[in-house]
C-alpha cells in the first residue's frame, strides 16, 4: 500500500484483543486522520464496530515496516 498520507496515523492491532502490535507483526490495520470516515450515515450500530477511540478499524490485515510502509496481506472478514 505504501506510506500513509500527511496527517494520518496508522497502526496494526491484534484482531482478537485490539492491542497495538510492534513493527513487522501482522494485525488489523487501523487509521486515524482527517480523511477517515466519521461513521456510517444513519447506522450508528455499525459505526460502533469500526470506529474506536478515533481509530477506523479497516478489516484489512497487514503490517508496517521500520520505514513506515504499510503492507496489506489479507482481509479479516470474508
Amino acid at each position: 500500500m505504501g506510506l500513509p498520507v500527511f496527517d494520518t496515523e496508522i497502526k496494526a492491532v491484534d484482531p482478537a484483543t485490539g492491542a497495538d502490535l510492534p513493527t513487522g507483526k501482522e494485525g488489523e490495520v487501523c487509521i486515524r486522520g482527517p480523511q477517515a470516515m466519521k461513521g456510517y450515515w444513519g447506522r450508528t450500530d455499525d459505526t460502533g464496530g469500526v470506529l474506536k477511540d478515533g481509530w477506523l478499524f479497516t478489516d484489512d490485515i497487514g503490517k508496517l515496516d521500520e520505514d513506515g510502509y504499510v503492507y496489506i496481506t489479507d482481509r479479516k472478514k470474508t
